[in-house]
């Protein structure tokens, strides 16, 4: 699980709200990254103490289960990350994280667990 702390979420997208053509403006020359899809959950921030318990996990169940298991609640949704709009470290952040890994995003009080499952 990857922690990729300090960095903005604000291109992190809720909800059914990207259309199946998405249009966005880029200046000359730059490229047009992806819109990735990811499985979500998000929680209160959990204490340091679960930090080494959190490390090893793979799957947004496991991560969840534990969670729950150290009474912080969840909610799970779908939700849509457009590289263009988001920091580029973030983007350089995920871009090289194994296949499938988790990575998490501070908001706030909340922390985001997120697994890429498609991208557009």
């Amino acid at each position: 699980m990857a922690v990729l702390a300090g960095l903005m979420a604000v291109a992190v997208l809720t909800g059914p709200v990207m259309a199946p053509a998405i249009q966005r403006p880029m200046p000359p020359g730059r490229l047009l990254g992806p819109v990735y899809v990811v499985d979500q959950l998000r929680c209160g921030t959990p204490p340091q103490e679960l930090t080494p318990q959190l490390q090893p996990l793979h799957t947004l169940p496991e991560v969840e289960a534990l969670l729950r298991k150290n009474g912080i609640s969840c909610v799970a949704a779908r939700a849509y990350l457009d590289t263009n709009a988001a920091d580029p470290r973030l983007v350089a952040g995920i871009n090289n994280l194994p296949p499938g890994e988790i990575f998490v995003i501070p908001a706030g009080q909340a922390v985001l667990f997120n697994q890429i499952v498609g991208k557009r």
